[in-house]
């Protein structure tokens, strides 16, 4: 049995980035899949944002599942309290940190706080709804590296370290160049324990892929894309059509999927060269 687990900073990314493999990871029953998000992606805003985005997201998988009874709870890993979901064979974890923004500056509400401030200058990063505050980079990445092993151990003894596929946008900006801080503060936090316990890696491109061909079959396309409308909409239904289905995102990205694999066993090169 393999297990496959999405790592990324905001709650679109990969619907967006890689939700054609989210898509095949969900439709098969056999394989657990395991979403977990860094940010609340709240971008500043206070006013319900991010709680929405958090609902919409998970609201996408229970849609692309049938509908399934949504377990709902509040694990504590390495002593920071996390928001957990579970449908069907999906569970999803949000860590709920403050939004970088682009370029990892942060914002005021949150004193400018960040995963690349986290990373680069050891400043604390709470989490939005001050359930936790992270202390240390390590603190972090240790904490995704813990909740991997979690879940792994929840089906045991049939997921190895060898069966374990993480998926994320790729940490290098010599092969995905132009990247928002949060995505590769997050890129980062996976190198740092993926490799190192025997897990498969595949990194997508993020932004930049914008610029590259369409490449996906009809079939993967329209998987993808009916959890981007699940996510759309409900986030339309929570706060107003404003914020709904976001067509200029789908025409960039959503025909689009990029990844270099790294395979069980294997290091990442700091500077992979660009395909």
């Amino acid at each position: 049995m393999t297990l496959h687990v999405h790592v990324v900073a905001h709650q679109d990314d990969w619907m967006l980035f890689h939700g054609d493999e989210a898509a095949r990871h969900l439709a098969d029953p056999s394989r657990p899949v395991v979403f977990i998000h860094t940010t609340a992606g709240d971008a500043g805003e206070s006013d319900g944002w991010w709680e929405a985005r958090e609902l919409a997201t998970v609201m996408a998988v229970r849609q692309r599942l049938g509908n399934p009874p949504l377990l709902i709870s509040r694990p504590k890993v390495k002593g920071h309290g996390l928001q957990r979901y579970s449908c069907g064979h999906a569970v999803l974890y949000f860590l709920r940190c403050a939004d970088g923004g682009k370029q990892g500056r942060g914002f005021d509400v949150h004193r400018h706080r960040s995963l690349s401030r986290l990373r680069d200058q050891g400043k604390a990063l709470p989490a939005v709804d001050g359930s936790s505050r992270y202390r240390s980079w390590d603190d972090l990445c240790s904490t995704l590296a813990r909740i991997v092993v979690r879940e792994r151990r929840a089906h045991h003894p049939r997921v190895l370290a060898t069966a374990t596929w993480i998926h994320c946008g790729d940490y290098a900006a010599s092969t995905n160049p132009g990247d928002h801080a949060d995505h590769q503060a997050t890129a980062e936090a996976v190198r740092q324990f993926a490799a190192a316990k025997g897990y498969g890696r595949a990194w997508f491109l993020t932004y930049c892929s914008r610029d590259q061909p369409a490449n996906l079959s009809p079939a993967e396309a329209a998987a993808k894309l009916q959890l981007f409308r699940h996510y759309g909409e409900e986030l339309g239904r929570l706060m107003g059509a404003a914020a709904g289905l976001n067509a200029d995102e789908w025409a960039w990205w959503g025909l689009k999927s990029y990844a270099r694999y790294q395979q069980p066993g294997s290091n990442d090169p700091p500077r992979p060269d660009p395909a």
